[in-house]
């Protein structure tokens, strides 16, 4: 439930803007990807947009645009179904909607998104760059009530803001159980990121 609300935060969070031209998806065509602590190989697709962002995703993973400034990124059957796997929202705030800067924003996102819903902080937040872009990040989690038919969730959120001013939320998710086998993935998408606005 929590994980649902989530996603209905980001929804409704999102603002009018410019719509952006129509993004493309190469579909696998040799991309992979290693990390460089465990030497893992990933196969990747690109997405495309170029007045957004461009990124790399597992090869095996679905993009969605439900609405404008807004997507998802994981498994097709946790996108369209009713598994609570893997999840990486994509949110983007028009410049018109920043609340002052990139810290305004990150803070009001995790105030009136993450925070009201019961995620507690695990890791302070948390400076870095993201495409040579300055960045912060967060790690959090989400104790479940069995009573109310929730699923615990392990969250990495990362907002930056975009040459133009946009900023953009990561909110990468997954129940406890799913996190290590996914935290990679999520990693390689936020930091395969270029901005193009």
């Amino acid at each position: 439930m929590a994980f649902a609300l989530f996603i209905l935060l980001a929804l409704a969070t999102v603002s009018c803007g410019t719509p952006p031209p129509s993004t493309t998806e190469t579909e696998d065509d040799g991309i992979s990807e290693t990390d460089a602590s465990s030497g893992d190989e990933v196969r990747m697709k690109q997405h495309e947009n170029a007045a957004a962002i461009d990124f790399l995703y597992p090869s095996d993973w679905s993009v969605i645009i439900p609405q404008q400034n807004f997507m998802a990124v994981g498994p097709t059957e946790t996108i369209v179904g009713d598994d609570p796997g893997p999840l990486l929202a994509i949110l983007r705030v028009p410049i018109i909607s920043v609340h002052g800067n990139l810290e305004g924003e990150f803070n009001h996102y995790l105030d009136f998104g993450p925070k009201r819903d019961g995620y507690a902080t695990l890791r302070d937040i948390e400076d870095f760059e993201l495409d040579g872009r300055p960045a912060k990040q967060i790690r959090m989690n989400f104790e479940a009530d069995p009573e109310n038919n929730e699923i615990s969730q392990e969250a990495w959120i990362v907002g930056a803001e975009s040459n133009g001013g946009a900023v953009y939320i990561f909110s990468a998710t997954a129940p406890p159980d799913d996190w290590a086998d996914n935290e990679l993935f999520f990693k390689l998408i936020v930091e395969s990121v270029e901005f193009n606005e």
